[in-house]
């Protein structure tokens, strides 16, 4: 059965328990991702993501129709994880930005269908790597990245994903991707110096 997100918010409104599983089986990944790259915890992001899907059952209601579903749940998991960042730190969250012009994504995925076991020691240390430099990134930043970069989010769902104006996303992700590109740098001197 073909689920758009206009019927599966359908469904979940009459009370359809199969539709409920199909939305939380397909956007599980996407709010336990959003939910990690904040907290940083996979335990608390799990929770947190629960806490997500189960808000967003409560607000169908609220929901725009006709609008998609990803970046509803990403707001709604970045907004649960921002509440549970103030109660862990209270005082050290801060959303206020100054738009930047935009720059280009931060690089190309690998395409070798084939790669060596050297290519794949490599890739996995590129990986990990860049995995340490989201999460070292400010909160605000890292939900902005993690929605653009690794869930293939245009500007404008991000925009809609965080409620923020278009122009602060594309300053976050540009400071964000200078960031990331100081630390890579860091870490790329201190492997091969």
């Amino acid at each position: 059965m073909e689920w758009s997100d206009a019927r599966l918010v359908a469904e979940c409104r009459r009370g359809n328990q199969q539709a409920y599983a199909h939305l939380v089986d397909t956007y599980q990944r996407l709010v336990y991702s959003v939910s990690y790259r904040l907290l940083d915890d996979p335990t608390e992001a799990e929770d947190a993501a629960q806490e997500a899907f189960l808000a967003a059952f409560r607000g169908l209601d609220t929901f725009r129709e006709g609008a998609p579903l990803a970046p509803w749940l990403s707001r709604i998991a970045h907004n649960h994880c921002l509440r549970r960042l103030r109660k862990r730190n209270p005082g050290t969250v801060s959303l206020e930005e100054q738009p930047l012009p935009d720059m280009e994504p931060l690089g190309q995925r690998i395409a070798d269908p084939a790669p060596s076991p050297e290519d794949l020691l490599t890739q996995s240390e590129i990986r990990a790597a860049l995995e340490s430099a989201i999460l070292s990134l400010p909160v605000h930043y890292r939900t902005a990245v993690t929605l653009r970069y690794l869930h293939d989010f245009s500007y404008a769902e991000v925009s809609e994903a965080l409620n923020l104006p278009l122009g602060t996303v594309k300053a976050q992700l540009h400071r964000a991707r200078g960031l990331l590109r100081e630390q890579l740098e860091t870490v790329w001197m201190e492997a091969y110096a």
